[in-house]
């Protein structure tokens, strides 16, 4: 009876995602728009790639995590962040739910969907582009793992409401992180929301931040282990995809941001865990 309603289940999803992707346009010539890398200073934690996907790749993008949103629930989490200090948990940020009374002390949080998974398969040929430029830009700014030497954690796509903003943090257990921007900032579709990161090229002991403000279609890579954060929206929604890069094996579809400590042994880069 279990295996029945196991392949009755497993029919389904099958179904649901056969619909889902023969109804994803497909892609008409090239990208309306060509990559090309920011200026880079020597030593600092951040690297700006302009341009790096186009409006018809942020479709796609909206509809694969409106679609896991809705057939895959659990993968889908309105997060209201507590107040500092951070905490963490086996590298998982903690969150604290709000129906237990501790609402946050600065507003708001964040909607996550998790795509890990469900983005590589369903859209193949973008996550390539995507780890494809932002290897590129790590190689010209002389860092080290190269990112394909690497798995992948996590792709979340992330949406900021008026009035939330994100806390200084790590992306503890992971090695590069790539933000690409989905919303328009400059057509009016959020105000505020800057990227902040923790200058660790800084000559002064005070707590200089890095400051950046994408557009559209552009993406900020940067060291995980440095502190980074996003500004207070002032109004309207701020919409990201976040990847992380790490030292295991690439997640698959219904994980979420797992712990270091479940893939143990699944390791691609032994020598990034030797101390």
């Amino acid at each position: 009876m279990k295996e029945r309603l196991r392949g009755s289940a497993s029919t389904k999803e099958a179904v649901l995602r056969k619909e889902f992707t023969d109804s994803l346009p497909t892609r008409q010539g090239v990208r309306q728009v060509k990559a090309s890398h920011g200026t880079y200073t020597r030593g600092s934690p951040l690297l700006t790639i302009h341009s790096l996907i186009d409006a018809e790749d942020i479709q796609q993008i909206d509809r694969l995590s409106e679609w896991v949103k809705t057939t895959h629930a659990t993968q889908y989490m309105h997060r209201m962040f507590s107040a500092a200090p951070v905490e963490y948990s086996d590298g998982e940020l903690i969150v604290h739910d709000p129906a237990q009374g501790s609402a946050t002390a600065y507003g708001g949080g964040n909607d996550v969907t998790h795509i890990e998974g469900f983005a590589q398969t369903i859209l193949p040929h973008l996550m390539e582009h995507i780890i494809c430029v932002a290897s590129e830009a790590v190689v010209n700014a002389q860092w080290f793992p190269h990112p394909r030497q690497l798995g992948i954690r996590c792709v979340e796509t992330l949406r900021y409401h008026a009035g939330g903003e994100l806390k200084l943090h790590l992306d503890s257990e992971s090695i590069f992180t790539v933000v690409v921007m989905l919303s328009d900032p400059c057509s009016g579709d959020f105000a505020g929301g800057d990227f902040m990161i923790r200058d660790s090229n800084a000559e002064s002991a005070s707590d200089e931040l890095l400051r950046a403000a994408p557009k559209m279609g552009d993406a900020l890579i940067f060291d995980s282990n440095a502190l980074h954060g996003v500004g207070t929206i002032f109004e309207g929604e701020r919409r990201v995809l976040v990847l992380e890069l790490w030292a295991y094996d690439d997640v698959g579809e219904g994980e979420r941001r797992p712990s270091a400590a479940s893939y143990k042994h699944r390791i691609k880069v032994p020598t990034m865990l030797m101390g």
